[in-house]
């Protein structure tokens, strides 16, 4: 859940808001697209991706922001994201069987050694449900005609460079997570580069 900062200069009065991260579809010519928060999973789906399949096909990002106490610049470090969600609406229902089916053998040998029979019980039944409810859902989305993905132009089909963060702000960068300023940071303003950044509130997306 992104978190922000924000600031405003003691002498010009200028804003700035500095956010904790932020999650990004890489499309195929290499750019790099915001999902904001909270409608990640839609925003993806414009795209013609599920999270899912957007982490599957290495094209998930996330972003964490920092500022530098020593000249003000915003700069950001980016790594892959994985996502381990079970898009059960775009799954078979062999495919959802044997995903509950990973599970239960993890979890029953736990559950059998500490002789946790009540607990086993409902944990078959919960994967049971699992999958009846994965194809219930599967056929109603077929009979509705909704869209399906991955779509021919979603990204993700050709090789393109991985992101790389950004380069050093100035000589002496001194960083800190951006949603993390506070007034005693004493961060210059870049707009007019005589005041500090004074932190006036925070949010959450």
């Amino acid at each position: 859940m992104p978190i922000c900062s924000i600031t405003r200069c003691d002498a010009c009065s200028h804003e700035r808001q500095f956010w904790s991260d932020a999650l990004y579809l890489q499309l195929d010519d290499g750019s790099l697209t915001a999902l904001p928060h909270p409608q990640e999973s839609s925003s993806c789906e414009d795209f013609g991706l599920t999270l899912s399949q957007a982490s599957q096909r290495r094209r998930l990002f996330a972003k964490d922001f920092f500022v530098c106490r020593h000249c003000g610049a915003q700069s950001f470090t980016i790594q892959r994201k994985k996502v381990w969600l079970l898009d059960s609406d775009q799954q078979s229902p062999w495919e959802v069987f044997k995903f509950s089916l990973s599970i239960v053998c993890v979890a029953m040998p736990i559950l059998l050694w500490f002789h946790r029979w009540d607990l086993a019980v409902i944990f078959v039944v919960a994967m049971l449900i699992v999958c009846i409810e994965s194809r219930r859902e599967m056929c109603k989305r077929r009979s509705e005609g909704k869209r399906t993905f991955s779509t021919d132009d979603a990204p993700g089909k050709v090789s393109v460079p991985e992101p790389k963060p950004s380069n050093p702000c100035c000589e002496r960068p001194d960083l800190i997570p951006g949603f993390q300023v506070k007034d005693e940071d004493q961060i210059p303003c870049r707009e007019c580069q005589t005041g500090k950044l004074k932190v006036i509130g925070a949010g959450i997306s």
